[in-house]
Formats: C-alpha cells, structure tokens, sequence
C-alpha cells in the first residue's frame, strides 16, 4: 500500500477519475481537495479516520465531483458541511464508515445512492 498520494497526482488538475482503493490511506488526502476536476474519487478500503475532521473542509472545492466512495473506513464518523456545496454529488458510498446519523443534505433528493 501506499499510504499517501504522490505527488504527481497533486499536480494532476485535469484528471477526472481518481481511484486510492485499499492505498493504505490513514486520513483523506487534503492536496486532493485541489483536483477540481475531479468527477469520481474511490477512497474505499483504506483507515481514513481518527481526529476531529477525517474528510478536511476543502473537499467543498470539488464542484464538479458526482461519485464519492467513501466505503469501508470505519474511521470516518461524520460528514463536513462543506460536502453541500457538491452540488453535482450524485451519489456517495460510505458501507462499512462510522456515521451514525446523516446530515440532511444527504437525505436529500440530491443524493440518489448513500
């Protein structure tokens, strides 16, 4: 696994799909917050969690992201408020997280699969 981005991806801005599955990952990668092209990102089966704020406030740059895959941290307890501002986040993957009550954004029609 590699336990965090390299750094060529960072620099990636056009890169639309991005796939981190079981990478090792220990928190969401804040410098992925600047690849705001970004359409899908799989983050699922990895140990993101732990700390006060697991998914960093910058994810609400990615404007244009419609599939998150959050699935399989058990670590991720809640989602920031920033996530509203995804309004083309269609749908999100978070089988095997920790959230105990979803925030009503997500409840929304917005948001077909959860």
């Amino acid at each position: 696994p590699l336990g965090k981005v390299p750094l060529q991806i960072c620099g990636m801005i056009t890169l639309r799909t991005l796939s981190m599955n079981k990478c090792g990952l220990t928190q969401f990668p804040p410098q992925l917050c600047n690849l705001v092209n970004l359409r899908t990102l799989i983050l699922s089966n990895n140990n993101i969690g732990g700390g006060q704020n697991p998914i960093p406030p910058q994810i609400g740059k990615l404007l244009y992201l419609e599939n998150l895959s959050l699935n399989n941290n058990p670590g991720i307890r809640a989602l920031p408020e920033a996530m509203q501002e995804l309004l083309n986040l269609t749908s999100i993957g978070l089988d095997g997280c920790s959230i105990q009550m979803l925030p009503s954004w997500v409840q929304s029609d917005k948001i077909l699969n959860y």
